[in-house]
C-alpha cells in the first residue's frame, strides 16, 4: 500500500493595539490518502463486477481543517481579557479491500469557543473567570456523500450460502457495492462557566499559604444520535449469491433483502445533565522542603436520558 500526505500549516500574531490588544492566529488543513491492499481474488471480483474502477481503485480519504484565533486585550492595567475560538473537523471516508464505495463515513469535531477574564489585585490576590461553549459533534447529513446516496442500498455479494434455521445466510462475501443504507448523525453541544479566586499569604499562619477558591458550572450537556434509513421505501441492504460459486462471471442470484416497517428515523440514545461545583483548598508550606495541599470539592449531578 502506498500513503499520500498533503499538509498546510500557517501562523500569524501581532499587536492591533499596542499595549492593547493582540491577535494571534493559525490554520492547518491536512489531506491524508491511503491505498488498500488487495488480493488477487479481490481484483478478481473488481474486473467482475466493477471493470470500471480496476484501473482507478478507491482509497481510504482523510481530510481536515483546524484554524484557531486568540485575541486579547488589556482592558485595565491589572485586567486582561481573552477571546478564543478553535475548530477542528476530521472528515474520514474508508473502505476495505473487497468494497466499490467508500461507505464508512466518520465524521468527528465542531468549534470551541471562549472567553475569559484575567485580574490581579495588589500582589497577593488574582481571580480568573472564563466561559466555553462547545459543540463537537459526530457525523451530520451534509456529509455523506449525495452521490452515493443516488446509488442504492448497499449490496453483499457471496460465493454461497448456506440455511441457517431456516434463513439463507451468504457464505464466503467476495464483493460490496451500493450505496450508505442508513445515516448515523450525532450530535452534542455543552458549555462551562468557570471562576477561581487565589490568594498568596507568604508569611505567618505556620509558613507561606496559598489559598484558593472557585466553582464549576456545567449548566446543559446535551447528545443525540440518531439513525435514518435513506430510502424512503425502508430498505436497507440486499445480499445475493453466485450461480455458479466456481464462476464469478456466472450471474447473481437475490437471496436476503432487509426492510424497515416502521419509523424510518429512529434516536438510539439522547440525554442531558449538569454539573456544579464548588472547591476551596490550601498550598500550605510550613517549611523550605515541605509542601502539603489540603482541599475539599463538592459536586453536584443530574443526568436524565430521554
Amino acid at each position: 500500500g502506498s500513503r499520500k500526505v498533503d499538509q498546510f500549516d500557517m501562523s500569524l500574531g501581532g499587536p492591533i493595539k499596542k499595549d492593547k490588544i493582540w491577535i494571534f492566529g493559525a490554520y492547518r488543513r491536512a489531506y491524508i490518502d491511503s491505498t488498500v491492499d488487495r488480493s488477487p481474488a479481490d481484483i478478481q471480483a473488481f474486473h467482475a463486477f466493477a471493470p470500471e474502477l480496476v484501473d482507478d481503485l478507491p482509497a481510504n480519504l482523510l481530510h481536515s481543517h483546524q484554524p484557531f484565533v486568540k485575541l486579547t486585550s488589556r482592558v485595565h492595567q491589572n485586567h486582561e481579557l481573552i477571546g478564543m475560538f478553535q475548530y477542528d473537523r476530521m472528515r474520514q471516508q474508508s473502505v476495505r479491500s473487497n468494497e466499490a464505495n467508500r461507505t464508512t463515513v466518520t465524521d468527528v469535531g465542531g468549534g470551541m469557543y471562549g472567553v475569559s477574564l484575567q485580574s490581579t489585585y495588589g500582589q497577593s490576590l488574582t481571580t480568573k473567570f472564563s466561559f466555553n461553549y462547545n459543540n463537537k459533534q459526530g457525523n451530520d447529513p451534509s456529509r455523506y456523500d449525495p452521490d452515493l446516496m443516488a446509488l442504492g442500498v448497499p449490496l453483499s455479494i457471496f460465493q454461497s450460502t448456506t440455511v441457517n434455521q431456516g434463513i439463507p445466510t451468504g457464505v464466503g462475501n467476495i464483493f460490496n457495492e451500493g450505496g450508505y443504507g442508513t445515516m448515523a448523525i450525532e450530535t452534542s453541544n455543552y458549555s462551562v462557566v468557570r471562576g477561581d479566586v487565589t490568594w498568596f499569604k507568604q508569611e505567618g499562619l505556620g509558613g507561606s499559604h496559598e489559598f484558593q477558591g472557585g466553582f464549576l458550572l456545567m449548566p446543559h450537556n446535551y447528545y443525540r444520535g440518531r439513525n435514518i434509513v435513506i430510502d424512503p421505501s425502508g430498505w436497507t441492504a440486499e445480499s445475493q449469491r453466485l450461480r455458479d460459486p466456481n464462476n464469478m462471471n456466472s450471474g447473481l442470484v437475490p437471496f436476503s433483502r432487509t426492510f424497515v416497517t416502521s419509523a424510518l428515523e429512529t434516536t438510539n440514545t439522547e440525554g442531558k445533565d449538569h454539573d456544579y461545583g464548588l472547591y476551596v483548598q490550601d498550598t500550605w508550606r510550613p517549611m523550605h522542603r515541605l509542601t502539603m495541599t489540603l482541599g475539599v470539592r463538592a459536586d453536584f449531578v443530574e443526568r436524565d436520558d430521554i
